[in-house]
């Protein structure tokens, strides 16, 4: 086995052992949880690089798969798009996932939220809803959006209610 081959096995394991401690579900996805962040970005970077060296279509199907991760949808849509270019033939997995991750990046986008200002937001909402229950509106997601000077709070708030967002706490069960 070359070493290319053993740097893609390794860097595909990291990713795998990211995945399983980033209690994220392969639908829906929402920030990974912070134990997995180092093995994932260690990954991703590590798959950047490859895919310059070793252009091959499982490369960049990996590749997607951590940039997805991550919610980098436009990276995973780059990278998935070209492990399609690159296979002998179409899977139809790759297709419905590449109109799957294009579905996700439209309303993240809607979003107008980084993944680090959704993890700000968790944690804002996190001591709010300790000090007092949450009384399904989305006042303290308002309060932070407004004090984290973000452009447009009802644009930002009709997008985390299109990710399941619909009050303070399922903003921080179903968004962050």
């Amino acid at each position: 086995m070359n070493t290319q081959a053993m740097d893609f096995a390794s860097l595909r394991a990291e990713l795998q052992q990211g995945l399983a401690l980033s209690k994220q579900g392969s639908y829906e996805r929402r920030m990974p949880a912070k134990a997995a962040l180092p093995k994932i970005r260690t990954a991703l970077k590590g798959l950047r690089v490859l895919a310059q060296q070793q252009s091959t279509a499982e490369v960049w199907r990996t590749l997607a798969l951590a940039e997805e991760v991550l919610l980098h949808y436009p990276a995973a849509v780059e990278a998935l798009q070209k492990a399609i270019s690159l296979s002998q033939h179409h899977d139809r997995k790759d297709l419905k996932r590449l109109a799957q991750m294009k579905g996700y990046a439209a309303k993240w986008n809607a979003l107008g939220l980084m993944p680090s200002s959704l993890d700000a937001l968790g944690r804002h909402l996190e001591c709010q809803l300790v000090e007092e229950h949450c009384d399904h509106t989305h006042r303290h997601t308002e309060a932070w959006l407004i004090a984290n000077s973000i452009k447009s709070p009802a644009n930002a708030i009709k997008g985390l209610k299109s990710v399941g967002g619909y009050c303070d706490c399922e903003v921080l069960s179903n968004a962050v």
